[in-house]
């Protein structure tokens, strides 16, 4: 049947169709519209059928050259450190495209050489698309917003003047930081956005643990260290992009006092004990080198 269909360059009407369904973030409020996160369900086939059609894209791109350098989403082997690193370098901020030109992707796949039937099947893919909204989003007079576009300017300077970005009639003003990918971009490029926020999630994180941690009894000292390394994987989510950071003492004083709490657990000592102290005890690291060290990684990778 696919083969029918792919030899055909028709994707069925009736397989796009999706289903709205949206899911409450967290704890967030019932009656804020952006509390909800919008996932679309297809049909099954219908995905089905779509994987085959990325196999077979992938391929013929593959076949006529490859994709650009510069091309980090949807691709095995990047990384979100990549793509990060390639906006702050660039100083350059873009939302996701959720309107784009088609006409232009199939004229490029056309140049490239890339399969006319192919072609066909993606533009009726693309083509007649329908979402179908439930029943109780329209009682609840809730209103999907089609874009979220925020912006930050990246810039040394120590004055910026009033800068507005209009989109259709939409005026959107800077903000002092945005979330990039999970990454906290302040205009300034300190990073003291992101890691008083993740300090402050780890912080959280900690303190749901230490009930499962209890200094007297409770769990031995290796599995102490597993539930531990759940916060040092907080701590350290794109170090590479911030490593620098931690050169400021009060930046880097901030995450090793969540290291220390951690420690504590997994050495069940006293709170007395010194930073240092307790991360020889305990067997953990100084922050600042272990971020250090998945720097040195990610560039180790990059040069082979």
């Amino acid at each position: 049947m696919y083969n029918q269909l792919a030899e055909s360059g028709e994707f069925p009407k009736n397989w796009k169709k999706s289903r709205l369904v949206l899911l409450r973030k967290g704890n967030k409020p019932i009656e804020n519209p952006s509390s909800y996160r919008p996932i679309c369900l297809p049909d099954v086939e219908g995905k089905l059928f779509e994987q085959l059609i990325l196999i077979w894209l992938k391929e013929e791109i593959l076949r006529t050259g490859g994709l650009a350098v510069n091309q980090y989403g949807f691709r095995e082997g990047r990384k979100t450190v990549d793509t990060i690193k390639e906006v702050v370098t660039s100083a350059e901020q873009s939302a996701a495209f959720s309107n784009v030109c088609w006409q232009n992707i199939f004229d490029n796949l056309r140049k490239r050489g890339i399969d006319e039937s192919l072609i066909n099947l993606v533009a009726s893919y693309l083509s007649e698309r329908e979402v179908i909204i439930e029943v109780w989003l329209r009682t609840r007079t809730l209103i999907l917003v089609p874009e979220k576009t925020e912006a930050v300017i990246l810039t040394r300077k120590r004055k910026v003047g009033l800068i507005n970005f209009q989109l259709q009639d939409i005026v959107i003003r800077p903000s002092e930081a945005i979330k990039y990918l999970g990454v906290w971009l302040d205009t300034k490029g300190t990073y003291s956005e992101h890691l008083d926020r993740t300090v402050e999630k780890a912080e959280k994180n900690m303190t749901a643990l230490t009930g499962l941690m209890p200094n007297i009894g409770g769990p031995r000292p290796s599995k102490r260290h597993i539930l531990v390394s759940v916060v040092q994987s907080q701590l350290l989510y794109a170090a590479p992009i911030w490593h620098k950071a931690l050169r400021k003492r009060h930046l880097r004083r901030k995450l090793e006092r969540v290291q220390k709490l951690a420690g504590i657990r997994v050495a069940s000592a006293y709170r007395t004990v010194s930073t240092e102290g307790i991360g020889v005890i305990a067997e953990i690291p100084p922050i600042e080198l272990l971020a250090q060290e998945r720097f040195a990684n990610i560039r180790r990778k990059t040069a082979e």
